[in-house]
């Protein structure tokens, strides 16, 4: 059962909008996402979408390009500590909840603590073990305990309204509950 939960997970991340990877590591862990290269791309473009700076050579060198070149529609770029992970347009029936939800499912937060902490579909949690948990507001360390799994971990920590004022924050938008209107751009920032 556990095995297939957490292959759930790694599925349910896989599929997200962004396809969000933690880098390993402890402390200091952050996410990449991979971008696909769209007609008309460039290397200044992706960085300021992604970076709101003009500064294409560190994307160029984080995937070992020269920063001259041509990108190829439909490579995939990896992107390490973007402050902007997507930017999103409202469509009908859209909530400040929903959206974040697209971005920051729990089951998204799951595979991102796997990744951050090294865990794959087979590792069992050994109580004692130090996890690294990223939130918002920083890292924290959790100590696992005795019938701790992931699910009862990010259930823990997981809250869906501290990403839905990261996105209203980033946006300008008053409070969780403010209003958002149709065809209107939302940054989605990286929150870790």
């Amino acid at each position: 059962m556990r095995k297939w939960v957490i292959s759930l997970a790694v599925l349910a991340l896989a599929s997200s909008p962004s396809f969000v990877q933690a880098k390993s590591g402890q402390a200091d862990a952050g996410i990449s996402i991979y971008y696909g290269v769209k007609a008309g791309d460039t290397l200044y473009g992706i960085s300021k979408r992604h970076y709101l700076t003009s500064d294409y050579v560190k994307v160029a060198k984080q995937n070992g390009l020269d920063p001259k070149a041509k990108l190829k529609v439909g490579a995939r770029l990896k992107l390490k500590d973007p402050l902007v992970l997507d930017h999103y347009t409202v469509a009908k029936g859209d909530t400040l909840f929903a959206i974040a939800g697209k971005y920051f499912s729990q089951s998204n937060y799951i595979g991102i603590l796997m990744q951050v902490n090294g865990l794959t579909g087979t590792t069992e949690l050994k109580k004692g073990r130090t996890l690294s948990i990223p939130m918002p507001s920083g890292q924290r360390s959790y100590q696992v305990k005795e019938g701790d799994t992931l699910q009862s971990i990010s259930a823990k920590y997981y809250k869906q309204s501290d990403y839905v004022a990261a996105i209203a924050k980033s946006n300008g938008i008053d409070g969780v509950s403010g209003t958002i209107k149709l065809g209107q751009s939302l940054l989605i920032p990286n929150p870790f």
